[in-house]
């Protein structure tokens, strides 16, 4: 059984240090979203150059490129067995993430929150998808229930 999950909170919350422990614990590949905006900066990639010319003109990035960047990630282990850190961040970018897994039939276990926006987090407790963040250990034993 795939165990997708996704880790979502305020800004320096400790998302991507949680989702390497949660990685580490469940054997998932771990997407830490900004450090991949990083790393493709760091490459000169064609994101990484999209993704300066936002930054150097402080605007967000899109959600279609963040979105792209995040898939680029997905593909190469087939939707299967990961945990991507700071996604979704907004509304819009939940459901066009609920819209993606369920029209390609990917697994979708659930969203992990350190902290969420009150509208994202709405959304995601009507889809019954959503794990409030307490301690590492009582999140590890939501997540050992999703994976029986």
């Amino acid at each position: 059984m795939s165990l997708n999950l996704f880790i979502i909170g305020p800004k320096d919350s400790g998302k991507t240090v949680q989702a390497k422990l949660i990685a580490e614990k469940y054997r998932l590949t771990c997407i830490p979203l900004g450090e991949i905006f990083v790393e493709e900066m760091n490459a000169k990639s064609g994101f990484g150059i999209e993704i300066k010319k936002y930054l150097d003109a402080e605007a967000s990035l899109p959600d279609d490129l963040i979105f792209d960047i995040m898939l680029s990630r997905l593909k190469p282990i087939n939707f299967t067995n990961f945990i991507v850190s700071g996604y979704p961040k907004t509304l819009s970018q939940a459901r066009v993430l609920e819209f993606y897994f369920r029209k390609n039939n990917f697994p979708f276990s659930a969203v992990i929150s350190l902290g969420a926006d009150d509208l994202v987090k709405e959304f995601l407790v009507k889809k019954d998808k959503f794990i409030e963040f307490s301690t590492f250990d009582k999140v590890c034993l939501k997540i050992n229930k999703l994976n029986a």
